[in-house]
């Protein structure tokens, strides 16, 4: 059983470092390497992709855009997520199997079969009250933080659902009202889950293109995956550059990984729920 647990773990360790590096290797091809031979893994390697890539579409521009949009997107998708996972978790809440049923829908529903119909409400709120959140950073982070929302709210519910409810109601019999027993126990015992889901958002968020094209229209802002896209269009072929960009513009999500591992690790993470 061990050997047989080893050769998943590395047959399944090869099916995601395989991608990896076939984009970085395609990253330090030249162009004429590039369509000459497309697949081979041997040849020239060059940085200039790399510089290219950055300087093509405004790379760091869009970076520093899509942090803008996915951070508090990311946050206010987890602050959603954290109410309303405890309250479904541990609250007499009124139709609460509706309201699941709902959650468990807003994850059904594939992005591309709303935007269209957000975008027209977009409109609508523009010519009814003269506030639009089209072409706006702050308005895609409203959307993504609405989108994303229903996920986190199925995520702290299952966090919440399996916090010792001796604990609540220890401090119910303190005479603690509910918003003080969420705030006082609750909250600081789900950090780790609230790091979590945090991060989690943010590279959702971050990897999210279709609202970002469609929600961005004038390009005055642009996502950093919406410019990934641009480098392949009908008459042209990113190749390399598109290889280039995709790695650059998946460092900062790298470094946030790094950053956020402690939180991460399955174990510091139920341990939390032991405490």
């Amino acid at each position: 059983m061990r050997w047989g647990a080893r050769i998943v773990m590395v047959v399944a360790c090869l099916a995601v470092l395989f991608p990896l590096l076939w984009v970085l290797r395609t990253a330090l091809k030249s162009d004429a390497e590039f369509i000459s031979q497309p697949a081979a893994i041997g040849g020239t390697f060059t940085l200039d992709n790399f510089a290219a890539a950055w300087n093509a579409v405004d790379l760091g521009g869009a970076i520093r855009d899509s942090l803008v949009i996915t951070i508090p997107g990311a946050m206010l998708a987890t602050f959603l997520g954290v109410l309303a996972g405890y309250a479904l978790a541990k609250l007499p809440v009124p139709a609460k199997r509706l309201l699941l049923v709902l959650a468990v829908g807003g994850l059904t529903i594939p992005i591309a079969a709303l935007v269209i119909p957000e975008f027209d409400q977009a409109l609508w709120l523009r010519d009814t009250i003269g506030v639009s959140y089209v072409d706006s950073t702050w308005g895609l982070s409203l959307v993504y933080g609405a989108f994303f929302a229903s996920w986190s709210t199925l995520f702290f519910l299952s966090w919440f659902r399996d916090l010792p409810a001796d604990l609540l109601e220890a401090a119910w019999l303190d005479g603690a009202s509910a918003a003080q027993t969420f705030l006082r126990v609750a909250l600081p015992l789900a950090v780790p889950a609230i790091a979590v889901g945090l991060v989690l958002n943010v590279f959702l968020q971050w990897s999210e293109v279709l609202l970002g094209l469609i929600m961005l229209p004038s390009g005055d802002a642009t996502t950093a995956m919406t410019a990934i896209a641009s480098f392949s269009t009908q008459f042209r072929v990113g190749g390399p550059l598109t290889a280039a960009a995709t790695i650059i513009v998946a460092l900062p999500i790298f470094l946030l990984f790094l950053l956020a591992q402690r939180w991460l690790r399955t174990e510091i993470f139920g341990g939390s729920i032991k405490g």
